[in-house]
């Protein structure tokens, strides 16, 4: 069964530009066991191992098209009053872009490693703070991006500062086990 589960997860990643591009260059995409990916303690060995494939070194197209309707539809007039969150975000560009935009963001991830490495590959200087159960990685420089790291399902609008205008979403969502979906 975990067998034809592996062989399945590979036959769907493989469809991706982005894993097609990842296996060439990186790793085959059998060396990703998918039992490991329905906890953080997983994905946390992948991100130390340095294996993200998942991981756009590019902002989202769609994103850069589109994120003035997600303004519109916030009933905001303007970015500077927007609060964006961004579901396990690891090192996104998409959090920069964002920022670049005018945009408070808020990222939430589940590996440390991840919002270290954000920030460090981006050259931003941060402050680590911890509130409650979370960590909290916060741009120095303007503000404009901070990333709380923890338990996805145990955060609340307390541990994120408030409420969001927006949300944007390019996959976190297949990284949430089915069953845990509905949370």
């Amino acid at each position: 069964m975990l067998r034809k589960l592996n062989s399945n997860l590979k036959q769907v990643l493989q469809t991706l530009p982005f894993f097609k591009k990842f296996q060439v260059e990186k790793m085959p995409l059998d060396k990703i066991d998918s039992t490991k990916l329905g906890q953080v303690e997983g994905w946390s060995e992948l991100w130390q191992s340095g294996i993200h494939p998942w991981h756009n070194s590019q902002v989202n197209p769609k994103l850069a098209k589109h994120w003035p309707l997600l303004v519109q539809a916030s009933g905001q007039d303007s970015t500077e009053k927007c609060r964006f969150f961004v579901p396990l975000c690891g090192k996104s560009k998409d959090l920069l872009f964002l920022a670049s935009q005018g945009f408070d963001v808020v990222g939430c991830e589940g590996v440390a490693k991840a919002c270290v490495d954000f920030f460090e590959e981006n050259s931003i200087e941060f402050d680590l703070t911890k509130t409650g159960q979370f960590e909290c990685y916060q741009a120095k420089s303007g503000g404009k991006i901070k990333l709380v790291c923890g338990d996805f399902f145990k955060i609340t609008p307390n541990d994120l500062d408030g409420k969001f205008d927006c949300a944007w979403d390019r996959g976190s969502l297949v990284a949430i086990p089915v069953e845990k979906r509905a949370e």
